[in-house]
């Protein structure tokens, strides 16, 4: 499978975007690679287990996979990203730096402070609620490898689910000794 690239470098065209879909539900990872003012806005796919999970939440009020409270987690990765079937039980994304220098997921909590990080905000005609932006920093060396993508999971290792991996950069970035990579997670419905 070729997957399309898509990388928009403001909210207006991302939104414009978003307006021409179909209706649907779906997310994107929003980063700041290079600059702070310059954000990328990278949609991401809904992997199989990750639809069935957010379903759940939403529709039964859910919380095996995540209580009320509990932690979403942000990751980084190099996966070559093709498979929709992706799990995390399944090895998880591949190519995510091991826990040295500085890496970790980062915890998102499930609720006003975390996820949603503030209210759900509607923009024309699409209803989102984004996470709090978390901040992965190397320090002491390198990350272990080069990211190309983040992801969202429901634990901070390979046992829970895997809900969505994003697009990849335009490059291969390497987080090294003393630079930051700012991230955040926005779940959009139209």
């Amino acid at each position: 499978m070729t997957e399309r690239r898509l990388v928009f470098h403001d909210a207006e065209s991302y939104h414009d975007y978003l307006n021409r879909c179909p209706n649907r539900f779906g997310g994107a990872f929003i980063c700041w690679p290079a600059d702070p003012d310059k954000q990328l806005i990278i949609p991401n796919s809904l992997v199989l287990e990750g639809e069935k999970s957010l379903l759940r939440m939403i529709t039964q009020g859910a919380v095996d996979d995540v209580a009320l409270g509990g932690n979403f987690w942000i990751g980084l990765c190099s996966l070559n990203f093709g498979d929709i079937t992706t799990t995390l039980a399944g090895g998880g994304p591949a190519g995510e730096p091991t826990a040295t220098h500085g890496y970790a997921r980062q915890s998102v909590s499930r609720d006003g402070v975390g996820w949603p990080a503030a209210n759900l905000v509607q923009i024309n005609n699409l209803w989102k609620a984004a996470t709090k932006q978390v901040v992965f920093t190397a320090a002491g060396g390198d990350f272990s490898a080069s990211i190309s993508r983040a992801f969202l999971a429901t634990t901070s290792d390979n046992t829970g689910k895997l809900i969505a991996v994003g697009g990849a950069l335009p490059a291969p970035l390497a987080i090294t000794n003393g630079t930051s990579f700012p991230a955040q997670y926005e779940l959009y419905m139209k």
